[in-house]
């Protein structure tokens, strides 16, 4: 059986009766032609019907159209047409065999508005009625009206739209839309602002018509589909209102939650985007309805997809989105890891103008995690480093199913394949155990430092001692061993305990002067925890919404710094140079005495130190550590090199502060990932179904949004003082100064 069958159609004349017989008969012998129509034998009523219209180029609608033909048997006994209303119609017509030639006469459309006539009837009926009790003497006269006051009235048909309105849709003949949904969300957003109910009179594939919901209105519209394409258009529009608002209620039906995403999608660009009472309260302002909250809360969710997808989807094109991550930016480096079972395991990328750039950066790396907040939960790990500037510089993020020896090592293993594993590398972190194992197995030869602060505040909730904490942060910024242990025993006089804690936990984890390497000034994961703070709101996005957000806050952060420091005056950063006029100044007061070449003793300000510029050290370990001149090295500087030692002092500090080697860190450009409309992938990528996480079931509830405070945190609350003598410790009304009459 073939899929595709040829029907003949005429069309432009009439069925007539002529010896009990019916005959078709041409209008006019000029429009006398049969047309040639290819069908599919599935094809639907509405397509079918709309196909013929197309075909005879008949100017009509779809109920304006009667679609016949003349059975076989109809010619020896006399039978009437057959008629084509529906689909069950049509599928006998189609399967019928020999299959008659369809003759297509059109009917005249009731038209919904009086005519004059009829209704200057009804006026002269109801004045009738009116005069049934008006004396006959007022009567004489009252139907003549003078030629001045008859010009004044108006025309009946005319009283029937005085109060038509626009329906506010703005549309007009002709216009397109990219698909059928979008032209019914834009007539629903339309008919909730304007108060108007709608129905639907043809919902097809291809062609979409709707009336207003009251029977006497003349507001109607019909859109077809354009062929090859889910592009639809306007072909018929009577914008008009000529309804009255009695079958108005205080709920509008065309108000779902679906319209209403529609309509606030563009308040989630980035961001949280606005609350739900909030979103509630622009509903009745702005559309001028009532919902209820959950609908608005449903609302808003559709919104969010709408503009950002759902989780489900970012799940499911995280292979795509990663080749098009590579492919937009060259030199990336992404990692993606599913479970046997085909659902989403880990996640890793690392730009390739994070992978130059960090070749510029102190060789220090800060890593933390922080938990997802979407209902597959998860958490983010992230890798930062510290620019010359103290600025945040990302190198790597991760997402990954839950912190743990599994996930760090994974994370590790792909930072790995572009951050060197040398004794220069240090990695800082909050002293999680995972993270500590697997920098011992993936970095050996890296050393492992602990989050300064971190430390401290577990000292603060252990031993409830301000003072020790004082110290313990003194001793860790020491730069040298003398300052450290003035500190250290000081601790050892107030609380013995935690001097047994801190020994436990190694002075080569958390103090500078006994680091193996150097740490710089990077003492804690603050950073780090930046960067967490930065995607606050973002954590709740879906995967690939998650890393556009990421993509977008840090191409801006390399634009920013890229424009500000390349047209920059000095050789250095602004915050070297800033501490190297503090040094200068610091020097000058300071007494230098040269023992051998390039050695200097410099003393001053209780203070001796030593001081090699060949080897650039000094005794207090600020220029070994800091790899800047010290004030001591400033002083020796200005003795070594007399008036050109102001150049000097430029080379014998780092170049990783040189104005020239931070643009090249900042140098390439962040490139965003291209909408996925647009997007050119592998046949076998796309062939890769990747499901979303497992995850176990829980408490009830909604999941909880805000951060628990960690240890330490509730202790630095502050302190209120008595407004009458400006001491804490009580409040104004239990002031024993207070003077009570």
């Amino acid at each position: 059986m073939r899929d595709r069958i040829v029907v003949p159609v005429d069309c432009n004349g009439e069925w007539v009766e002529s010896n009990n017989r019916y005959i078709w008969r041409w209008k006019s012998k000029e429009l006398a032609a049969t047309i040639a129509m290819i069908v599919h034998r599935d094809i639907a009523y509405d397509d079918f019907a709309n196909k013929i219209i197309t075909c005879c180029k008949l100017n009509c609608e779809l109920e304006d159209i009667v679609i016949t033909y003349l059975h076989s048997c109809g010619e020896k006994h006399k039978t009437a047409p057959f008629k084509i209303n529906d689909q069950l119609s049509l599928s006998t017509y189609l399967e019928d065999e020999p299959r008659g030639v369809l003759k297509i006469y059109m009917v005249e459309r009731l038209v919904e508005n009086h005519n004059l006539c009829d209704d200057q009837q009804v006026l002269n009926d109801e004045c009738g009625r009116m005069n049934m009790n008006i004396p006959n003497e007022e009567r004489e006269g009252q139907h003549i009206l003078s030629p001045e006051v008859r010009n004044r009235l108006p025309i009946i048909g005319e009283v029937a739209d005085s109060h038509a309105q626009d329906d506010g849709t703005g549309f007009c003949k002709d216009m397109s839309f990219k698909n059928k949904q979008e032209l019914d969300i834009a007539l629903k957003i339309a008919c909730v602002k304007k108060d108007f109910r709608l129905k639907k009179v043809i919902n097809s594939c291809s062609v979409y018509c709707v009336k207003c919901e009251h029977l006497e209105c003349k507001w109607w519209l019909r859109a077809v589909k354009v062929e090859n394409s889910d592009r639809f258009y306007i072909k018929k529009y009577e914008k008009m209102h000529t309804c009255g608002s009695e079958h108005l209620t205080s709920h509008n039906p065309h108000a779902t939650a679906k319209v209403i995403g529609a309509y606030f999608k563009d308040r989630y660009p980035e961001g949280k985007g606005p609350s739900t009472k909030d979103l509630k309260n622009s509903i009745r302002i702005e559309l001028g309805c009532k919902v209820s909250y959950w609908k608005v809360w449903m609302g808003s969710e559709i919104a969010k997809s709408l503009v950002r997808g759902t989780h489900e989807h970012g799940y499911g094109v995280i292979d795509a989105y990663s080749h098009m991550l590579r492919t937009s930016n060259p030199g990336s480096k992404t990692a993606l890891k599913i479970d046997e079972n085909g659902r989403f395991k880990y996640f890793f990328v690392a730009y390739g103008a994070w992978i130059l750039g960090f070749i510029q950066m102190r060789k220090v790396i800060a890593v933390d995690g922080t938990f997802l907040r979407s209902k597959y939960g998860g958490v983010l790990l992230s890798a930062v480093a510290q620019d010359a500037e103290n600025h945040i510089f990302p190198v790597a993020f991760c997402v990954v199913d839950s912190e743990c020896d599994a996930s760090y090592r994974y994370f590790f293993e792909q930072l790995r394949s572009f951050v060197l594993d040398t004794p220069e590398l240090c990695i800082i972190s909050d002293r999680h155990q995972s993270i500590r194992k697997m920098v011992s197995i993936v970095f050996p030869l890296a050393h492992y430092g602990c989050c300064m602060r971190h430390l401290g505040e577990n000292i603060r909730n252990n031993f409830h001692n301000a003072s020790v904490v004082y110290h313990f942060y003194k001793a860790a910024k020491a730069y040298n061993i003398d300052v450290f242990s003035d500190h250290f025993n000081r601790i050892r006089d107030l609380v013995p305990q935690a001097v047994t804690h801190l020994e436990r936990v190694g002075f080569h984890r958390w103090s500078r002067a006994f680091f193996p390497e150097n740490r710089y000034n990077i003492m804690t994961t603050n950073i780090a925890e930046s960067v967490n703070s930065m995607f606050l709101d973002e954590r709740e996005y879906p995967i690939t919404a998650l890393f556009d957000a990421i993509n977008r806050r840090f191409a801006e952060k390399f634009h920013e710094r890229r424009m500000k420091f390349i047209n920059a005056p000095t050789i250095f950063v602004p915050s070297i140079e800033k501490d190297i006029a503090k040094n200068i100044n610091l020097g000058n007061k300071l007494l230098v005495h040269q023992t051998a070449n390039y050695k200097y003793i410099v003393t001053g300000q209780d203070e001796v130190a030593t001081v090699d510029l060949l080897d650039k050290s000094c005794t207090c370990k600020v220029f070994d550590i800091d790899k800047i001149p010290c004030p001591h090295a400033m002083a020796a500087l200005r003795c070594q090199y007399g008036d050109d030692y102001g150049r000097r002092i430029y080379d014998y500090s780092s170049s990783y502060y040189n104005v020239e080697v931070y643009l090249i860190a900042y140098v390439e450009e962040i490139k965003p990932v291209p909408s996925e409309e647009t997007w050119k992938v592998p046949i076998e990528i796309l062939e890769r179904k990747i499901s979303s996480p497992f995850v176990e079931p829980g408490k009830v509830g909604r999941r909880s949004s805000k951060r628990h405070k960690e240890i330490g945190e509730s202790f630095s609350t502050k302190k209120n003082k008595c407004s009458l003598c400006k001491r804490i410790g009580h409040k104004r009304t239990t002031c024993s100064e207070r003077n009570v009459a």
